[in-house]
């Protein structure tokens, strides 16, 4: 039977790995087939990739988040190459932009993005792409990476714009790049209506889920911990909105997330 593939998830953060048996049972119960879970820095990359290597349902992104306190760049960079070539690394990321807390920092954070998005390219991996008022420069800068590898089409699945917050304009724009679009648990809130929208403007072949657990939980759960086995909830409300049986929405978003991230 084909399960539902959750493709952002922190497994390592203290309040899920303390538990983390019990959580991905409960997700497995739930009709979780499989995680994607990203770092945000070398040494939560370093956690994803040993939870990969516990557990054959899980895999692993590396990369180095926006807001992370990155003290010797260089460094980190060179410890987040060093495990591209594990089998279990299907995505660098998370990697992005975010605006939100420090725009300041804005040329650093782009610079970042674009060392990283070259670390992509060289290992012919997808990205994980966060976003936080900052989209008009993060389009820019993958316009830029993707422009700067269109002759090889070594890159046909470029990556995921994750918990994705923009108008429907946005996320056509975002796929014509090649890129997917990741929602979860902001779906079901009551002020969902700009994300429903999105969800009905875009192919199904561009969508995924995910719960960027133990982050925005969907609502039944809000002000609590999110975790995988509250995934359901996300397909569930995406039924309605796209008018869509649910278990052909399930295999649609199976093999999109497979597709993306290369998993069998």
């Amino acid at each position: 039977m084909v399960g539902i593939i959750d493709t952002h998830c922190h497994l390592y953060y203290e309040n899920l790995y303390k538990e983390v048996d019990s959580v991905i049972r409960r997700a497995v119960d739930n009709g979780i087939e499989a995680f994607v879970v990203p770092g945000v820095d070398a040494e939560t990359s370093l956690q994803a990739l040993q939870l990969a290597e516990m557990y054959s349902m899980i895999y692993a992104a590396v990369g180095i988040h926006p807001n992370s306190n990155v003290q010797n760049l260089k460094l980190e960079l060179e410890q987040v190459q060093n495990l591209l070539s594990h089998p279990k690394v299907v995505a660098i990321g998370e990697i992005g932009l975010d605006y939100y807390r420090n725009k300041e920092n804005a040329k650093d954070q782009q610079q970042l993005l674009m060392l990283q998005l070259r670390m992509a390219t060289e290992f012919r991996l997808p990205v994980i792409l966060h976003n936080r008022n900052a989209i008009e420069d993060l389009f820019d800068c993958v316009l830029k990476w993707q422009d700067s590898i269109r002759p090889s089409q070594d890159h046909k699945e470029l990556g995921v714009f994750h918990a994705f917050s923009e108008d429907v304009s946005w996320a056509k724009r975002i796929i014509q790049l090649g890129f997917s679009i990741g929602i979860g648990g902001t779906i079901t809130y009551p002020n969902a209506n700009k994300l429903q929208e999105v969800a009905k403007g875009i192919p199904i072949d561009r969508l995924v889920v995910e719960t960027d657990a133990p982050f925005l939980p969907p609502q039944p759960y809000r002000g609590k911990r999110n975790e995988p086995s509250y995934l359901p909830i996300v397909l569930d409300k995406l039924s309605i909105v796209l008018n869509q049986d649910r278990k052909t929405l399930i295999e649609m978003t199976n093999q999109n997330s497979k597709i993306l991230f290369g998993i069998n």
